[in-house]
């Protein structure tokens, strides 16, 4: 992910949160260990070379583990 970076921390009782940082800018989400979480980039061409200038188009995608999106 050029532009961007991921960190995760284990909250506990089975539960993860990443932070998504690029220019100043976070987005948190909170999830089960056990679902998958992507993080969608939807427009690359507002974005500068090597940084992310819109967090407006980006976003995380949630599913459980058997593969169905959530909305925990």
């Amino acid at each position: 992910m050029v532009g961007f970076q991921a960190s995760f921390k284990s909250l506990g009782g089975g539960k993860e949160q990443v932070t998504i940082t690029a220019g100043g800018q976070n987005q948190n989400a909170t999830f089960i260990a056990s679902d998958k979480l992507y993080f969608v980039e939807t427009r690359l061409s507002d974005d500068g070379f090597g940084q992310d200038t819109n967090f407006g188009d980006d976003g995380f995608v949630l599913t459980d583990a058997t593969g169905h999106l959530t909305n925990k």
